[in-house]
């Protein structure tokens, strides 16, 4: 059975492995995630921190009680416009390959969503890499549309 918990400490092993394969995955992929959204290392030190701070919410998606995603959200930003005040974001949303299909991300992606609107946000912002199909259409699927693409030059 599919569920989601707040992670704590001891789940920090199994968040690291899923962040490795996050970002194995997210290699494949066009776009520049591992020199903007990647956590600073040690890695383990910063989710350790993020999963202890009262102004992030980190997740952990289960099948049958064995972690097999996570995801962690925070409020961001500022906005300018008086109706989106406080911007929310899904920094890492991730479901391990075989776990995919069940609907542990739509189950992970509401929790970040509730817990947002209980921290202000009236909306949220989840990075999407160029040619990366699947995530696309997972966050089309569940209301997120395009607001802006970031361009990038290097020299």
């Amino acid at each position: 059975m599919e569920g989601v918990r707040r992670a704590v400490q001891a789940d920090l092993p199994r968040l690291l492995e899923l962040y490795e394969a996050l970002k194995l995955e997210l290699s494949e992929y066009r776009g520049r995630w591992y020199e903007i959204d990647a956590w600073p290392e040690p890695a383990d030190v910063a989710l350790a921190d993020a999963i202890a701070a009262p102004d992030v919410l980190v997740m952990v998606g289960t099948i049958d009680d064995f972690v097999v995603g996570y995801a962690v959200c925070e409020t961001s930003a500022t906005l300018p416009q008086a109706d989106d005040p406080i911007l929310g974001r899904i920094r890492d949303l991730f479901v391990e390959i075989d776990a995919r299909e069940v609907s542990v991300g739509e189950a992970l992606l509401s929790a970040c969503i509730e817990w947002l609107r209980d921290e202000g946000c009236r909306s949220a912002d989840i990075c999407v890499l160029p040619g990366h199909r699947a995530a696309k259409n997972f966050c089309e699927e569940n209301g997120f549309t395009a607001r802006s693409l970031t361009m990038h030059a290097r020299w």
